[in-house]
């Protein structure tokens, strides 16, 4: 099933795998949402900036930014980073990064930049 408008790129990186997608551009290099879904905890305290306490596991973390649109509006930008002992499919995954993106930009009464006839999406993959 081809996805119109979702780059792919494949690239080998150790035992861990790690997905990461980000949609809704939103101009300047930053994008609406972002999710990473990763089989590497130390991948996870990285980029959740935490430093677990002894016997502590981080499995996760959202992280939100504030940004202005062209026109002026503010909104928040969303980055979820969350462990998992397995990871999705492909197709399972960019399902997953685009309804949470619609989400995101519905609760924020914008025109959707998640989809590719508003903006550009990215799914950058890695195993």
């Amino acid at each position: 099933m081809a996805v119109t408008g979702l780059v792919m790129s494949i690239a080998v990186s150790g035992c861990a795998g790690t997905r990461t997608a980000t949609l809704g551009p939103l101009g300047s290099n930053q994008a609406l949402f972002t999710l990473t879904v990763t089989e590497d905890l130390g991948r996870v305290r990285q980029e959740c900036e935490v430093s677990p306490r002894a016997g502590e596991r981080i499995l996760g973390c959202k992280k939100s930014r504030l940004a202005i649109l062209a026109s002026g509006q503010v909104v928040t930008r969303v980055q979820i980073v969350r462990y998992t002992d397995a990871l999705p499919s492909d197709l399972a995954f960019g399902i997953d990064a685009r309804q949470l993106c619609r989400t995101l930009s519905g609760l924020q009464a914008i025109v959707d930049p998640c989809e590719p006839t508003t903006g550009v999406a990215t799914l950058i993959t890695a195993r």
